[in-house]
């Protein structure tokens, strides 16, 4: 995997404040609380997801798998 770094006296004072929540966050990309989702097939509702909390920080991989795989 490539990098791009800038060195840190090239950057506004926006990028640098970004980066320091980066640093308090520990990197975290996407993060959920009580996460739904819930599919209509017909009369039917399938529920696919049900109240996950996540956090997914920078170079993770991630798959939420159900009973159906």
């Amino acid at each position: 995997m490539a990098t791009i770094s800038t060195p840190v006296q090239d950057l506004t004072a926006e990028e640098k404040e970004q980066r320091g929540e980066q640093l308090r966050t520990g990197g975290i990309v996407i993060r959920t609380y009580d996460l739904w989702k819930t599919y209509i097939m017909g009369d039917q509702e399938i529920h696919a997801v049900s109240g996950v909390d996540i956090e997914i920080r920078r170079g993770e991989y991630v798959a939420i798998m159900g009973p159906s795989g």
